[in-house]
């Protein structure tokens, strides 16, 4: 009969053990790997079936894991090659564009802004504030300013239902220039 001892010494050794796995008949002496005699069949011994169909089972699992391994491994390659060829593509544009353009002072560029407006509530839409002007500077630079200027109560973004957007000028006063005045008053009155 077949031992459990074996049973576990099989299945410590992940299954490096020979296995027969197929038809069993009565022909032949098959069963000598398993310690069975030839009167005990596998057909008839249940703890050997379900062993047999667990193994076949877990034999089809790993197969499918090593499949689905592989098919992972080729995405990530091609994903990888895609951005190796986005890399390529656009290193000489930003390269180029590094080259040519200048450096980005965002205090600069809201300073620029805000001398665009008169006075206090003053509103301009974006084509009268930013015309003329090449639009990778609008889009990258004074827009990122009209951010911060919205953000430090310079400037409110005027949204209406049906037509342009606006800006309006809300007040002139930097906030990096009032907290250097503020601090430098904290110093000196200390």
């Amino acid at each position: 009969a077949f031992q459990k001892s074996e049973l576990e010494e099989s299945a410590s050794n992940e299954f490096k053990m020979p296995v027969y796995v197929g038809k069993f008949d009565d022909d032949n002496d098959d069963n000598y790997m398993c310690g069975m005699d030839d009167a005990e069949e596998p057909e008839t011994d249940p703890i050997v079936r379900e062993n047999t169909l667990t193994y076949r089972m877990n034999l089809e699992d790993v197969k499918r894991y090593e499949q689905d391994e592989e098919e992972t491994e080729t995405e990530h390659l091609e994903m990888r090659k895609r951005v190796q060829a986005w890399h390529e593509h656009l290193r000489p544009i930003l390269d180029e564009e590094e080259e040519k353009g200048t450096e980005f002072d965002i205090h600069e560029c809201g300073t620029q802004i805000l001398n665009r407006f008169s006075k206090v509530g003053e509103q301009k839409s974006f084509s009268e504030l930013f015309g003329g002007m090449a639009k990778e500077e609008v889009s990258g630079y004074f827009f990122l300013s009209i951010l911060m200027l919205t953000n430090t109560y310079n400037l409110k973004i005027l949204i209406p239902a049906d037509g342009e957007t606006t800006i309006e000028l809300l007040k002139k006063e930097r906030h990096h220039e009032e907290l250097q005045v503020n601090v430098g008053n904290q110093v000196n009155n200390e």
